[in-house]
């Protein structure tokens, strides 16, 4: 693949390589990047689907999707990346269209670089997590259309998902407890690392 790229623009994320190899209930018959995909029943899969094929259109424009999805170019939308009171609002004037909402298994997190100070500490670690107001960034980020997570396992996932997570005890007065039980001290309005510790400069 390396020598495919030799002298062009394109990295090795940017290149679409399509495989007709797979294991669900439907074949690859077409696809057309940034068009559409066709795919057709598998009828020896275990669940075999009942219709008999699947065009998925791609439309990067999300209020286009609504107009062809009025006109009944469109059957239904698997995901709407518009502002989601538009879709509400368009529902609620057009009373043939109905809004399923599901948890997706996709999320978003904070991460820390684990290898520096004072991401290395565990117990700030989970100070610095337990301060973030997750409601909040729901609230902000998403307009209340998204589900708060303790956890890197989605809580659509509910074989796996941990229900126990879900009433984690967040708020600064807990990360505070947890700070102070490590050693921190807040002095002057800014946090110290616990006595004996210094932080090491590294290039990473």
């Amino acid at each position: 693949m390396l020598k495919e790229l030799a002298g062009k623009p394109e990295n090795a994320e940017q290149l679409k390589e399509v495989s007709r190899i797979g294991s669900g209930p439907f074949k690859l018959v077409r696809w057309k990047p940034n068009e559409e995909i066709l795919l057709e029943r598998f009828p020896q899969h275990f669940r075999a689907p009942k219709v008999e094929r699947w065009i998925m259109r791609i439309v990067p424009n999300a209020e286009a999707t609504l107009g062809m999805l009025k006109r009944g170019e469109l059957n239904f939308l698997g995901f709407f990346g518009g502002d989601p009171e538009v879709l509400v609002k368009f529902a609620q004037e057009n009373p043939e269209i109905v809004i399923k909402s599901e948890v997706d298994v996709g999320f978003e997190f904070v991460a820390f670089n684990n290898r520096r100070a004072p991401f290395d500490d565990v117990a700030f670690r989970r100070a610095l997590s337990l301060s973030i107001d997750r409601k909040l960034m729901v609230a902000a980020a998403w307009q209340d259309f998204a589900v708060p997570a303790n956890s890197h396992v989605s809580p659509a996932l509910s074989f796996w998902h941990d229900p126990a997570v879900d009433t984690l005890k967040t708020g600064t007065v807990e990360a505070k407890k947890i700070l102070q039980d490590a050693g921190y001290r807040v002095i002057g309005g800014k946090l110290y690392y616990p006595a004996g510790k210094r932080e090491t400069l590294t290039t990473e």
